[in-house]
């Protein structure tokens, strides 16, 4: 039988290795986001210390739950010993070669050199790390297998998070081959850059589809990567259908938990796609470009062009039904720069207008539109990605379809001003439904109206019909088209205060609600009133949302919106409000 000095000093040596691991992996992250990149010789270590750190956790785990037998516990103890030379050593290595936050630029680069004179020495340690990595983790895992038999719930068949439905409309344009082509090979990377509208999202939902289709025992994970929130919520909903133990506990890092989980070859195959990863700042990263920073590789990425005219023709044909004229379609689909975003806007358009709208006669508006809405395609309203000498047709789409929905179904339009002003994606139902209307609008209904949207591509709803998505040009465009109607301001005052009756106050029991509808809030930090009671609505948004953000450890958002929060309310309230007072401490809390 162990000793019981034996097993008090393996947990307290795993303890005190898995807070010194973590911090000499905190030292090379934030070397990484400071300088772009640690030297080449860190880059495997790196790689190796958040495996290390796991294999210890899970150990640690196994003689807390008493499934670990006695000759483990014995065996176990040197190589956490040793464990802990090794990471000794490369911390002081570290601090030999790694620049520090006052080095002068003399200093980085005599630094810079020396990491040269390390590359065998850290070698060496990663080797010796990956040799403890698999003793510990034999070990954990034979001491666990019991209790995962006796325990756990049965392996989770695999499945798929992808949050839209197939498109029967869908035009195979080749570009499936290649990704596909591409994909083949396991821990294989491909990354999809276009302009937004081409179709980048619906490939990916199509090959989704496939892949379920031709391999039903292969995971498919949908991550959206608008925002750091939405990152974080597509690796939740990941942990939840895998149904990863303590994927639903407040305190868990979700992000490490997946990627523990994917790690694992035992966990079977997997696809992952990330949604509109087209911001640096999601992923941290220095100014790269974000696809090569995905895949590593330019010959792994995938440039999506505007269709060929076959396939715009194809895709107008089967939106419309197929009874189209040839040289109208041809024409339409032209003016249109083959865009596939605006030539499924443009069918709807003339689907629900039939048979008084045809495609001759919506080219005509369109080409009309040009010229009499010269100011507002003046305007810069279209992505700030795109080429500036390209055409601006798919806002001209979009300016047709806001003016006849405003003149046939004004309730809708109203809606999607109110959309416009949330965070994209997860739109929930509940903050819609009864919110947008008017004294005007008596015989509205949200599902018409809802109907009205999603009829022009201008929402999109998910798989379980209670949360919306808008494309990002679309908010855009509506917000620009708000401007010059005069009505931005009074959208975002409606905003302002829809958002400070729902938002939760920031406190533990309010959490999953909080983060939920954190995007949401972000969206309205760029609202700010002029004054007024509304500048009051709008502080106490920011300072809820703070308070959620500080206790989930985003210390920068919760810095930011406390400040926010506490200017408008000196302003508004003066310096001696409770209110303000409570912003005082919220923000002095936040480190």
């Amino acid at each position: 039988m162990a000793e019981p000095l034996t097993v008090v000093g393996i947990v307290a040596n795993i303890i005190q290795l898995v807070d010194f691991g973590s911090r000499v992996l905190s030292r090379l992250e934030e070397y990484q986001s400071n300088f772009g990149d640690v030297p080449e010789a860190f880059r495997h270590i790196k790689a190796e210390l958040p495996v290390l750190l796991d294999a210890l956790r899970q150990t640690k785990a196994a003689i807390d739950a008493g499934s670990m037998q006695d000759e483990s516990k014995n065996a176990l103890l040197p190589a956490v010993e040793g464990c802990r030379v090794q990471i000794n050593l490369l911390d002081d290595v570290l601090a030999e070669v790694l620049p520090a936050p006052g080095d002068s630029w003399a200093r980085r680069g005599r630094k810079a050199l020396r990491s040269l004179r390390y590359d065998t020495k850290v070698e060496k340690i990663t080797s010796v790390v990956r040799g403890y990595i698999q003793t510990l983790t034999y070990h954990a895992a034979a001491s666990l297998r019991p209790l995962t038999v006796d325990r756990m719930l049965p392996r989770p068949t695999p499945s798929s998070t992808v949050p839209f439905r197939r498109d029967p409309h869908f035009v195979d344009r080749d570009v499936l081959a290649e990704i596909e082509c591409k994909s083949k090979q396991p821990a294989s990377r491909v990354a999809l850059v276009g302009l937004g509208g081409v179709g980048k999202s619906q490939l990916a939902v199509e090959y989704s589809y496939r892949t379920r289709e031709r391999s039903p025992g292969t995971w498919v994970f949908w991550v959206p990567a608008s925002s750091p929130a939405r990152f974080e919520e597509g690796y939740r909903k990941i942990a939840e259908r895998a149904k990863l133990p303590g994927w639903d506990q407040s305190d868990v890092d979700i992000l490490r938990l997946v990627y523990s989980w994917l790690s694992h070859e035992a966990n079977g195959r997997w696809v992952m796609i990330i949604d509109n990863a087209d911001d640096i700042n999601v992923f941290s990263l220095s100014g790269r470009d974000v696809a090569f920073q995905l895949t590593g590789s330019y010959a792994d990425i995938i440039r999506i062009p505007p269709m060929e005219q076959a396939h715009a023709l194809a895709l107008l044909r089967n939106k419309l039904g197929g009874n189209v004229e040839h040289d109208d379609a041809v024409a339409l689909v032209e003016a249109l720069d083959y865009m596939p975003l605006a030539i499924a806007q443009a069918a709807a358009y003339i689907s629900q207008r039939a048979p008084r709208a045809t495609v001759s006669r919506y080219l005509q508006d369109l080409r009309r539109g040009d010229r009499d809405r010269a100011k507002l395609l003046n305007m810069d309203i279209g992505d700030s990605r795109r080429d500036g000498t390209a055409s601006n047709s798919i806002i001209a789409t979009w300016q047709i379809s806001f003016e006849h929905i405003r003149r046939d179904r004004p309730s809708a339009m109203r809606l999607l001003s109110l959309m416009s002003l949330f965070d994209r994606q997860g739109i929930p139902d509940s903050l819609l439904d009864g919110r947008y209307q008017d004294a005007s609008d008596a015989s509205s209904d949200f599902e018409e109206d809802l109907n009205t949207l999603t009829s022009f591509s201008l929402v999109a709803t998910d798989v379980e019909g209670h949360q919306f998505e808008m494309h990002r040009l679309v908010q855009f465009s509506t917000r620009k088209w708000l401007e010059l109607q005069g009505e931005l301001e009074g959208w975002r005052e409606k905003y302002v205060r829809l958002m400070d009756d729902n938002y939760p106050a920031g406190k533990y029991e309010n959490w999953k609600a909080c983060r939920a509808l954190f995007p949401h809030a972000e969206a309205a930090v760029p609202c700010r009133p002029g004054g007024g009671s509304i500048l009051e609505a709008w502080a106490s948004v920011l300072y809820k949302a703070a308070w959620y953000a500080g206790g989930v450890g985003n210390y920068q958002a919760a810095h930011e919106m406390n400040r926010g929060a506490l200017e408008a309310r000196e302003a508004t309230l003066g310096a001696d409000h409770p209110d303000t007072l409570d912003s005082v401490n919220n923000l002095g809390h936040t480190p």
